[in-house]
C-alpha cells in the first residue's frame, strides 16, 4: 500500500501541474480598438454653432443671401479589422485593426431661397494616416483639408478675420468642358467660410460674406 501512495502522489502534483500551465496558456484578452478624433483645432474653422446664421453678398446678382447653420454633428464610426493579401498596396499579407473615427457633417441651407437649398452640404473625415482633416462637398470636390501652413488676416467687406485659410480645388475638366469647376475657398475659424469663389464655364460667381451671428 505504500508503494502505491508513492506512486499517486507524483501523478497528482503533475496533474497540478498541467492545470496550473493550461490555466496560464489562456490568451490574454485583446486591447480595445483605438479612437481617433478630429482635431480640435481644424474643427475651429469647420464645426459651427446649428442655428448660426452668414449673409453674403452674391457677386452674380448684387443681392445678400442668407444662410442658416442647419446641421453640424459630429458621429463616431467603427471600421472592422481588415486583411489584405500579397496583392494589395503593399505587396505582401497585412492587417489593418478595427478602430473608431470621428465624421463630422455640416450642412448649411440658403433662408431665401426654395425650403431644402443647400448653400452647403460637406463631410469632414480624417486625413490620410489617420491625422488632419480633409472636407469634401456633395460633388465629392475636396473644400477644406487641415492643417496646412500659410495662415494670414483678411479683410472682407470692411470686417478684418484673423488666422485665415485659404484652399483651391478643381475637378480637373478643361475650362472649356461644360462640367469644369474650380473654387477658392476662404475659411475663418469660428465663423467658416468668408469668401468663396467659384469659377465655371459660364463664368465667375463670389460669395463674399457681411455679417454673422
Amino acid at each position: 500500500m505504500k508503494k502505491i501512495a508513492l506512486i499517486c502522489i507524483p501523478v497528482y502534483l503533475m496533474a497540478v501541474w498541467f492545470y496550473g500551465c493550461k490555466k496560464e496558456s489562456v490568451s490574454p484578452t485583446p486591447d480595445p480598438p483605438k479612437e481617433y478624433h478630429l482635431p480640435a483645432e481644424g474643427l475651429e474653422y469647420t464645426q459651427l454653432s446649428p442655428g448660426m446664421y452668414l449673409v453674403y453678398r452674391d457677386s452674380a446678382t448684387n443681392t445678400e443671401d442668407s444662410v442658416l447653420v442647419d446641421y453640424s454633428v459630429i458621429t463616431q464610426k467603427f471600421s472592422p479589422e481588415k486583411s489584405y493579401s500579397g496583392g494589395g498596396d503593399l505587396g505582401f499579407p497585412y492587417t489593418i485593426p478595427a478602430y473608431y473615427y470621428d465624421v463630422l457633417t455640416l450642412k448649411l441651407l440658403k433662408a431665401n431661397a426654395p425650403a431644402g437649398t443647400w448653400f452647403l452640404g460637406s463631410t469632414a473625415k480624417l486625413g490620410e494616416y489617420m491625422t488632419g482633416i480633409s472636407m469634401s462637398d456633395v460633388s465629392n470636390l475636396v473644400v477644406f483639408q487641415f492643417p496646412r501652413g500659410g495662415a494670414f488676416d483678411m479683410q472682407i467687406e470692411g470686417n478684418t478675420y484673423h488666422e485665415v485659410l485659404r484652399f483651391f480645388s478643381t475637378n480637373g475638366f478643361p475650362e472649356t468642358d461644360s462640367r469644369f469647376l474650380e473654387q477658392t475657398l476662404f475659411w475663418a475659424k469660428e465663423v467658416g467660410i468668408i469668401k468663396w469663389q467659384k469659377k465655371n464655364s459660364s463664368g465667375i460667381q463670389t460669395f463674399t460674406l457681411l455679417r454673422h451671428g
